[in-house]
């Protein structure tokens, strides 16, 4: 038990690092807008088409909450000749004339900027309990091997 608490652990303060290191990185702004411009392009034809479809939502969801349009902001769907989702327009309506202008990757910045410190103290939490339960592991097996040993002694008088 123990060893795999290490072993999960282990692999989420390397995450937490990388994570980290990403988002102040330049590649994630980069790479989040080839995502977003691959998705609403059509996304990478070796994917299934309920597998696209899902990627697609997932897009509409992040714009409409977010309240953002494409990568870089409406033109991606311009540039590429794709009709503006609803998701692009105030409450869905694409009967008005309001369409986001703010990219999803910018807005994705700022979110992450707004909510970095909760994101960061929820991970931090996860890595405290771990090892809170590590130590608990510790002292569950001592208390076995002493118990044990006392168990022995016992029986050999």
């Amino acid at each position: 038990y123990f060893g795999v608490l290490l072993v999960i652990l282990v692999f989420e303060i390397v995450a937490i690092a990388l994570a980290f290191s990403f988002v102040n990185s330049s590649s994630m702004e980069q790479s989040l807008n080839d995502h977003f411009v691959d998705v609403i392009s059509g996304g990478r034809r070796e994917k299934e088409p309920w597998k696209q479809e899902e990627d697609l939502n997932v897009i509409y969801f992040v714009q409409g909450q977010l309240r953002c349009c494409g990568g870089k902001g409406p033109e991606d769907y311009a540039e590429r000749h794709l009709p503006i989702p609803p998701s692009c327009y105030d409450n869905y309506d694409t009967q008005r004339t309001y369409i986001y202008q703010r990219g999803c990757v910018a807005a994705l910045k700022e979110y992450v900027r707004k909510n970095g410190l909760s994101i960061g103290l929820v991970n931090m939490f996860g890595v405290f309990a771990e090892i809170a339960a590590m130590v608990g592991a510790c002292m569950l097996m001592q208390h076995f091997k002493s118990a044990k040993k006392a168990g022995k002694n016992t029986t050999q008088a």
